[in-house]
């Protein structure tokens, strides 16, 4: 069984190209996935539990918080949120939606993980 909204979730925290899952356990993968990345993407699958939502927890998001460009971590959520509303703005095509919201979708998590570790320093 699987819970093809928390594998996507999981395939896109580890920087796997893909489009989506299906209940099957079938992932749709993005035209520039690797190998490496389908090799990823199966040892995912294989440890996935649908029911575990613990399993990307603050720990995960303080650690990719960490390891992000010191120019986003200077970043506040608001500038961030600022930043993606002028790009939204500027969507003509669904195509240019989905490439943007696929670069944009670290700055989200980054967001939240600021937010975190802010409040967990406070």
């Amino acid at each position: 069984m699987v819970n093809p909204a928390k594998l996507t979730q999981e395939l896109l925290v580890a920087s796997i190209p893909v489009e989506g899952c299906a209940s099957d356990g079938r992932i749709d993968f993005l035209p520039q996935a690797t190998q490496a990345h389908r090799d990823q993407a199966a040892a995912i699958l294989a440890a996935h539990d649908p029911t575990n939502y613990g399993a990307i927890n603050q720990n995960d998001a303080l650690s990719r918080w960490a390891a992000l460009p010191v120019s986003l971590k200077s970043k506040s959520p608001a500038e961030i949120y600022a930043a993606m509303q002028a790009r939204i703005d500027g969507w003509s095509s669904l195509a240019e939606a989905k490439t943007d919201l696929r670069e944009w979708l670290p700055l989200i998590i980054a967001t939240l993980a600021w937010t975190v570790a802010r409040g967990t320093q406070e």
